[in-house]
């Protein structure tokens, strides 16, 4: 990715040592979780696809591999499928509909094969392991709730599940004007743990205005999916709004860092003749650099901003 986006050597060594040591993807490594593959897959695609539209190269096992990889990262992190979405959408448009019809669609029914290659195991083992082939926390509806429900122990005491007298964040926060905050700038923020995102944002505004219209469709993508997931997340019901519950940041977002990476590009390049600005980039590098090895041995710890 930092081939394909970066112009110059020392923007690209910029962009990796983010994804090396500035992200809560390198936090989550130490544990099992649904966040880190979906990120992978996400960064594996959106090479393969934007390579194929920047390029013109039109390969047929790419196609396959971003149906199967795709699907991957929507069953990790189910609001991923506006990525999805959004990904197919812009390979389907640049594939050569007027000039080979007959490859055209021979790369969208390798791209749902790929789909089918991923969904039907997924699929059929929740079926076995639940009896539904929706998964487990696509039940919480009214007399559908999985999580509330209440046991025996040996000796005969009745207990709650947690979900029925949750504490702490779990309670939810009440005011969505404050959650808001705290999703963003506040002590779960993405922009005030990590602070490079904000040069993310700045490069993808700046895409907008790229000569090529490929890319400032890429920035209108990321700026749209960032604020769409943000937007979804602030307004959920109450018992919901829990920043990721006992986490060391914004969790629910991390599958979009790949594409926060590549839109550092432009914002760094701008800067880079102009030490003073850059000086503050490699600031706010050191700082996420620091917030995301805060909890390094536990990322199912609050971050240090919560803490103080």
């Amino acid at each position: 990715l930092a081939e394909l986006f970066g112009k110059t050597d020392r923007t690209k060594i910029f962009m990796v040592a983010a994804a090396c040591f500035a992200t809560f993807l390198s936090t989550f490594c130490v544990t099992l979780n649904n966040h880190l593959p979906a990120a992978a897959c996400a960064a594996a695609v959106l090479y393969l696809a934007m390579k194929m539209i920047l390029t013109g190269e039109f390969r047929h096992e790419n196609s396959f591999l971003i149906g199967i990889l795709s699907m991957f990262f929507v069953i990790n992190e189910l609001p991923s499928l506006s990525l999805f979405a959004c990904i197919f959408i812009a390979v389907a448009l640049y594939l050569p509909w007027k000039t080979d019809f007959r490859q055209a669609v021979q790369h969208v029914l390798l791209w749902g094969m790929g789909v089918g290659v991923t969904l039907a195991p997924i699929l059929a083992t929740n079926y076995i392991a639940h009896d539904s082939f929706r998964p487990p926390y696509m039940h919480r509806s009214e007399g559908d709730n999985w999580y509330e429900y209440t046991y025996e122990t040996a000796n005969g005491r009745e207990v709650k599940s947690y979900w029925q007298e949750p504490k702490g964040l779990d309670v939810g926060e009440p005011d969505r004007m404050k959650y808001a905050f705290h999703l963003t700038f506040g002590h779960h923020g993405v922009f005030s743990l990590t602070p490079i995102w904000i040069f993310s944002m700045i490069g993808a505004v700046m895409l907008l205005r790229s000569p090529d219209r490929k890319l400032q469709l890429f920035g209108l993508m990321v700026l749209g999916l960032t604020a769409l997931i943000l937007a979804f997340y602030i307004m959920r019901p109450l018992g919901d709004r829990n920043y990721g519950g006992n986490t060391c940041g914004l969790r629910w977002t991390f599958w979009l860092i790949p594409l926060w990476l590549c839109t550092l590009f432009p914002a760094l390049e701008k800067i880079e003749d102009r030490p003073m600005l850059w000086r503050l980039a490699l600031l706010c590098l050191a700082f996420s650099a620091l917030s995301v090895s805060y909890p390094i041995w536990n990322p199912w710890t609050h971050p240090w901003l919560f803490n103080l």
